[in-house]
C-alpha cells in the first residue's frame, strides 16, 4: 500500500494509524510530491532520528492537564552543525479532530485571530489552562530529542537568517 501525505495534510487519525511517518526524500522528483512529502515509516522500535527524517506522534499535556495528540520532529543528536534552537526545531504541532496547532510561526507574528482559532480548536479561552505545555514522543526514540515545553505561540519579528537564530529573538504570545 502505497501511502504519501503532505506533512500539513497530516490528520489526528493519520497519526494514531501510524506512528511515525518518513519525509519522502528520495521522492521528490515524482509529480506532485516535493520535500513536505511524508510516508508511514514502519520500521522496529526504538527510532533512530539519524537513521531518517522523521515525524512521530507526540502527547502534548496543557497546564490544566488536558491531554492532546500531535507531532513532532525528532532532533538529531549526531551530526547536526548547527546546535538545536528548542522547542523551535521540533516543530510541535497538536492535531484535533477540529483542526491543526501550529506553534512555531516563523518570522510572522500571528494574527490574533489564528491565535483565538488556536484557543477554540484546543476547547479553552483562558492561555493559563493551556500553558505552559509538556510533550513528548508517544515512539520509543534514541539517539534524538524527543521532548519539549511551549510557554505560547512563538515567532521572530526580524528577518534573521535561520543559521543565526537563537531564543533570544524569538517572541512569545498567549
Amino acid at each position: 500500500m502505497r501511502i504519501r501525505k503532505q506533512l500539513f495534510d497530516l490528520t489526528l487519525q493519520d497519526i494514531m494509524q501510524f506512528p511515525s511517518w518518513e519525509f519522502a526524500l528520495d521522492e521528490e522528483n515524482i509529480e506532485g510530491q516535493d520535500e513536505q512529502t511524508v510516508r508511514p515509516y514502519l520500521s522496529s522500535l526504538p527510532l533512530d532520528p539519524n537513521d531518517a527524517y522523521l515525524v512521530v506522534r507526540a502527547s502534548f499535556r496543557l497546564s490544566d492537564g488536558t491531554v492532546f495528540k500531535g507531532i513532532i520532529k525528532p532532533v538529531q543528536l549526531e551530526g547536526s552543525i548547527m546546535k538545536p534552537l528548542l522547542p523551535i526545531d521540533l516543530f510541535p504541532v497538536i492535531l484535533t479532530d477540529r483542526g491543526r496547532v501550529d506553534f512555531w510561526y516563523g518570522m510572522t507574528k500571528p494574527p490574533l485571530n489564528e491565535i483565538s482559532t488556536n484557543y477554540t480548536i484546543m476547547g479553552k479561552e483562558n492561555p493559563l489552562d493551556v500553558f505552559p505545555i509538556q510533550f513528548s514522543s508517544d515512539v520509543d526514540i534514541v539517539n534524538g530529542i524527543f521532548e519539549g515545553t511551549l510557554e505560547g505561540f512563538m515567532y521572530t519579528e526580524d528577518d534573521i537568517f535561520p543559521m543565526d537564530l537563537t531564543m533570544s529573538d524569538v517572541r512569545v504570545i498567549h
